[in-house]
């Protein structure tokens, strides 16, 4: 475990549901925290009021704690922080401190100004300053509503940075950002809107300094600015924390993950039978590698121990449908037959009448099955009502007389076994005996029990099925299909 406890945090916006690129952020906060001991915060960034998603927040609560994403302390509410007008009392400072000042442009102003902006970006000369830098409004008359700005001031001769933000001594991340060939990232950007809200390049600031966090675990989309975070840190004199950002994740084609590839609202996999143990387990591993060979994580506790901010890969991470799949049936098949049924009857996926009976079905299938939702297929398949068995499936390229002989051979062979000796092993003999006594191999016999017995073409070893189906119930089956070659 690392020896230095952190404070980190999660800061989703309910403009939209928590999708796997989101919850892979909150994940590797929340492992990180695990990991060193330290804290996991919640912070809704709910300052873009008219993009707000009525219920977004409740599904990203949800979302976090079917994951089992728990958080410390309250739940921060930005907007909250608005009205208790904390935003522009940092602003107010920095205005007192030459770091900010009250903008208001006229359209013609702005509309110079941003001309001449690009004219020097194209140039790569430095920007333009607006004109209210001149203006030395007050603070007194900042009025929200009516058009003025709070900005930030760069200097006026800005200088170039290099922010390592990995920070990680063997490995570090830095981005050079500098004012003679970027200009555009030293524009003078705004802290308060003229609503009298506080952009994000502000708020999180603020909130992230109150709260103590010393690392910062994020998407590599923010990269760009961390001049604005940085620059913001040195205006108040704090420290600013740790920057570790998480390339992004690609779908098929190596694109942009799209809901098609499987950017669902997080809740959509509950509901088609994931488990919320394969799911962390599957994005933790898009983008991170542990040390050594492992690949399945049964619980959030071990992907704590394990996780390390070195297995932070700079490459995108590629969504694996297939993988998560595989994955989910690896953590189906690791828990109790019982906990399997009670979580399937849970999600509606699953109605038990036969306990004991349900136990052998599910013993068997459970070797096949990738999620809950494949449970439903099992409940109403072969094993729990008559298949639709067919003439022509039965019998093949095959002579249906000889297709009859067998099946009467099988059956007075499984007749002559008593119940009490009614086993997998001992009915995988009985088979062996037929084979051998009419001259036949497997690929000529089983194909035609498989259909007598279950109308499908893939399923677990016949003789398996013959265990769990029981005696009286396989012989019904195989004299029903006999029936149509007679």
């Amino acid at each position: 475990m690392a020896s230095t406890k952190e404070i980190v945090r999660f800061a989703p916006s309910p403009t939209g549901y928590l999708h796997v690129g989101g919850a892979r952020t909150a994940l590797f906060n929340w492992l990180w925290a695990k990991h060193t001991g330290g804290e996991f915060h919640l912070r809704i960034e709910d300052t873009d009021q008219a993009r707000l998603v009525k219920d977004a927040e409740e599904q990203i609560k949800e979302s976090l704690e079917w994951l089992g994403l728990k958080w410390d302390g309250p739940i921060v509410h930005q907007s909250k922080r608005v009205k208790d007008d904390v935003y522009l009392e940092y602003a107010k400072q920095l205005i007192k401190s030459g770091w900010a000042y009250v903008a208001d442009e006229s359209e013609e102003e702005l509309k110079e100004v941003k001309n001449r902006q690009k004219e020097a970006i194209k140039a790569k000369q430095p920007l333009p300053p607006y004109p209210s830098r001149e203006k030395n409004i007050p603070f007194e008359k900042f009025k929200s509503g009516k058009g003025m700005v709070i900005r930030f001031m760069w200097p006026d001769e800005p200088k170039a940075m290099d922010i390592e933000y990995f920070n990680l001594s063997k490995d570090p991340w830095t981005t050079h950002i500098d004012p003679k060939t970027s200009p555009s990232s030293f524009e003078d950007f705004v802290l308060i809107k003229s609503d009298g809200f506080p952009t994000y390049n502000f708020s999180h600031v603020i909130d992230d300094h109150e709260l103590g966090v010393t690392r910062i675990i994020r998407g590599d989309e923010f990269t760009s600015s961390l001049n604005k975070y940085v620059a913001l840190h040195e205006a108040f004199g704090w420290k600013h924390p740790n920057y570790n950002h998480v390339p992004p994740i690609l779908g098929k084609g190596d694109t942009k993950l799209s809901k098609r590839d499987g950017a669902k609202d997080l809740l959509e996999y509950q509901k088609e039978g994931y488990l919320p143990e394969a799911i962390a387990n599957f994005i933790s591993l898009i983008g991170w590698r542990p040390k050594g060979e492992q690949e399945l994580f049964f619980s959030l506790d071990e992907l704590a121990q394990a996780f390390s901010l070195e297995g932070i890969q700079k490459s995108p991470g590629k969504f694996d449908p297939e993988k998560l799949d595989w994955m989910n049936g690896e953590h189906l098949k690791q828990k109790g037959i019982g906990e399997v049924i009670a979580l399937a009857e849970a999600g509606s996926f699953w109605k038990s009448t036969d306990e004991a009976y349900d136990t052998k079905v599910l013993g068997l299938a459970l070797e096949r099955v990738k999620t809950l939702a494949d449970l439903k297929a099992v409940r109403g398949g072969f094993f729990y009502k008559k298949p639709n068995v067919t003439k022509e499936k039965l019998v093949g390229g095959e002579n249906p007389e000889t297709i009859g002989v067998w099946l009467e051979k099988t059956q007075r062979q499984l007749e002559a076994l008593p119940e009490k000796d009614w086993t997998t092993d001992q009915v995988k003999d009985e088979l062996t005996d037929v084979l051998e006594e009419e001259g036949l191999v497997p690929k000529q016999l089983y194909p035609v029990l498989r259909e007598a017995l279950t109308a499908e073409p893939q399923t677990p070893a016949i003789w398996e099925i013959m265990g769990v189906l029981g005696k009286k119930e396989t012989l019904e089956r195989l004299e029903s299909a006999a029936s149509l070659v007679a």
